[in-house]
């Protein structure tokens, strides 16, 4: 069985109402050689279920530093909720 969907993945949810977040925009980074600057790879949106399982094609990925950098702004702001001035949440892992 082939996994149809991209090696890195994310699942946002908005904690202060239960249900997913839905519009986030996301982008994937790389670490670069130098060990100090991102490249970026990919950008989305999460969907309906909070997910975004496209950034990437489903194929292996080296081993690498890789941070998804979150904008939850304009999300909080489509909600007519306060947006608590979050413009952006990264996550990491290497």
């Amino acid at each position: 069985m082939t996994d149809k969907k991209s090696p890195i993945t994310c699942h946002v949810l908005d904690s202060s109402i239960g249900k997913p977040a839905s519009g986030v925009s996301v982008r994937l980074e790389r670490l670069n050689d130098d060990g100090a600057s991102f490249s970026s790879l990919a950008t989305g949106e999460t969907n309906a279920d909070g997910r975004c399982t496209d950034l990437l094609p489903p194929q292996p990925l080296p081993p690498a530093t890789y941070k998804i950098v979150f904008r939850p702004k304009e999300y909080f702001q489509g909600s007519g909720r306060k947006d608590y001035s979050m413009r952006e949440w990264e996550v990491w892992r290497g």
